[in-house]
């Protein structure tokens, strides 16, 4: 078991973003995508900010997630637990962002919070704990750049992760000894070293 924390440096190239792929980290990951740096300065006119700059606390990259269809997933073959994160509307004002946390195809915990562009460090409840799924939902809001046709995607870096570990994987169940002897004998009956079944 270890804690994590995922900047997403080093996936995209100068100028571009590219689609999370599974595997990074150790997670399987749904409609989340890294952005570079400078591809995210130059989403914004000249004298504004958006939420993935406002959001961009160390290295080169962000996240995006929600852009397609307003729900990403990260998954895990194991077990970990969700702790905290930095997160921002990237184009929205009051922005109803919902966290929700499954073990095993049941849902243990969520939380919903209202996001604008301006970043803002969220802590995540002992809910969030030993759990193989966290999806994200985005809804609602203003245009925080009217004329631009926002869209609902949510900006994150630095996200905290503990006692990631995984499944323990059983021990293989050796096969049964066959005697075939006793096979017969239980399905009929021997005479003179010959079988006859019944």
């Amino acid at each position: 078991m270890h804690d994590l924390k995922i900047t997403f440096d080093g996936l995209v190239h100068h100028d571009g973003d590219v689609a999370v792929r599974d595997g990074f980290k150790g997670f399987d990951w749904n409609n989340v995508d890294a952005i570079d740096k400078s591809k995210v300065d130059a989403l914004s006119a000249p004298g504004t900010e958006n939420g993935f700059q406002n959001v961009l606390k160390s290295g080169d990259s962000v996240a995006s997630a929600c852009k397609n269809d307003n729900v990403s997933t990260i998954k895990s073959d194991g077990f970990f637990t969700f702790k905290s994160g930095w997160f921002a509307a990237a184009w929205m004002n009051d922005m109803t962002v919902t966290f929700t946390a499954y073990r095993d195809g049941v849902e243990v915990g969520h939380l919903t919070t209202t996001l604008g562009i301006d970043a803002k460090f969220l802590t995540f409840s002992h809910d969030f704990r030993h759990i193989d799924k966290l999806t994200i939902a985005t809804s609602g809001g203003t245009d925080a750049f009217p004329g631009d046709g926002a869209s609902h995607e949510l900006a994150m870096e630095d996200l905290g992760f503990g006692n990631v570990h995984q499944r323990p994987v059983p021990d293989p169940v050796p096969a049964p000894d066959f005697d075939l002897h006793h096979h017969f004998l239980t399905r009929g009956f021997v005479h003179d070293h010959h079988v006859f079944l019944v």
